[in-house]
């Protein structure tokens, strides 16, 4: 399986993990200390534009604390998200540019796994808080 592929496997499950989050699980405590489901699926949310416009070449907005981008349709705005960020990683060059994000200087080729891998461990959170884990995929796991 090639990165895209492995890429698209991770999101497509973070995508179901998202959509089987009921309204009342927002609120609950993750693994991640600090924050709830809400807080992870921002996470996530600006995750994907950030990488897409880094795919795309272009300068990623920062993302303001405190502001809510998931609004009353988490699973609807992840998933534009994630087709977006998707499409933006299949463009011409995107896996041969080079990446400049807080971390360092990266190959598209290695930034687009770490987008996949975010997004998987992510899954998990979310899918612990809520009682999904049984929606993760044992080979990516």
């Amino acid at each position: 399986m090639d990165e895209l592929e492995l890429h698209g496997r991770a999101l497509d499950i973070a995508a179901l993990v998202v959509a089987g989050v009921k309204p009342g699980y927002m609120v609950s405590a993750t693994p991640c200390p600090e924050w709830d489901v809400r807080a992870v699926m921002n996470h996530m949310v600006g995750g994907n534009r950030m990488f897409a416009a880094f795919a795309l070449g272009q300068e990623a907005q920062p993302r303001v604390p405190g502001v809510d981008l998931v609004g009353d349709d988490p699973a609807g705005v992840y998933t534009t998200t994630a087709a977006d960020a998707s499409k933006a990683w299949r463009s011409d060059g995107a896996l041969e540019r080079m990446m400049t994000l807080p971390i360092g200087t990266l190959p598209g080729s290695v930034v687009v796994g770490m987008h996949g891998f975010d997004h998987y461990v992510h899954a998990f959170d979310i899918a612990s808080a809520t009682g999904q884990l049984g929606t993760l995929d044992d080979e990516l796991s």
